[in-house]
């Protein structure tokens, strides 16, 4: 069978210029290379280093403390939901809200 294959319309093949160097599976040659080239990072002052590092640790803290909290209501709507058959409102709420980041 040639021509329209069964899920749709043929493809045209690319251009010599478009199909690479070789066979299918074979390693790369010269003409499929991509040359990409990045400035240098600026260098940066060891005292805005030192502040950042500082400027992070409250936000380390309360990322801490609020992961204990979910864990804490995860655990009690476990318990909620296995005495009760169904979560109280407001755990769901806080739940979602947890899991919804």
């Amino acid at each position: 069978m040639t021509g329209i294959p069964m899920g749709g319309p043929a493809i045209p093949p690319a251009p010599d210029a478009l199909r690479g160097s070789g066979a299918p599976g074979s390693p790369p040659g010269a003409a499929d290379e991509i040359l990409v080239a990045f400035a240098e990072p600026a260098e940066q002052r060891r005292l805005t280093v030192l502040v950042r590092i500082i400027l992070a640790i409250p936000h380390v803290i309360v990322l801490y403390v609020l992961g204990i909290a979910a864990e804490v209501v995860a655990l009690v709507c476990w318990f909620a939901a296995l005495f009760t058959g169904r979560l109280p409102d407001g755990l769901a709420g806080s739940r979602s809200a947890t899991c919804a980041g």
